[in-house]
């Protein structure tokens, strides 16, 4: 499944990693350093891409908000929701070429690509207790995509957040 590319032909010279199928078996998330997964793969950074199996489709997850190119940002950990229409990730640094009106950049972050609209969101909320000095790192996504588990800076500090309408709470 990963190694096709949206021309046909395979991937190649390529470090694939992450990857991660989603609960259906309709789609996969992967890192790839090849050139060839997507039109705008070319990019010093390894993009995030999202695999639509049925539908033999590969989008690139790490895409600019104008979808003209590749970010230039660090983007792991990405997790697929069941059904693979979303995948949250943690970049170092957001800036406006991936999500619009970033304010002031946190040491990382966890957006969320939606594969209907093609758009990514930042959905770590920074109130209290998460702050905005706290790194996040390692996103899942609850199988039906309306939950966000998180961890704050390599401790055992969790945070669970309701994607659609609420807060943080911290999880010890």
């Amino acid at each position: 499944v990963i190694e096709g590319t949206t021309n046909g032909e395979a991937v190649g010279g390529c470090c694939t990693r992450c990857a991660r199928r989603s609960g259906d078996g309709n789609a996969v998330v992967f890192t790839s350093t090849s050139t060839n997964v997507h039109p705008l793969s070319a990019t010093n950074r390894v993009p995030i891409y999202l695999r639509d199996i049925n539908a033999q489709k590969t989008y690139m997850v790490t895409i600019n908000v104008n979808h003209t190119a590749a970010v230039s940002l660090s983007a792991q950990d990405p997790w697929i929701s069941f059904d693979g229409s979303k995948v949250v990730y943690r970049v170092a640094s957001p800036d406006s070429t991936l999500v619009p009106a970033v304010p002031s950049a946190p040491p990382a972050d966890i957006i969320m690509f939606d594969r209907i609209t093609g758009t990514n969101s930042r959905v770590t909320l920074r109130t209290p207790p998460l702050t905005s000095s706290l790194y996040c790192e390692l996103p899942f996504l609850s199988p039906d995509g309306r939950f966000l588990l998180l961890q704050a800076e390599s401790s055992y500090l969790f945070f669970l957040r309701a994607l659609l309408s609420g807060p943080n709470y911290a999880i010890f």
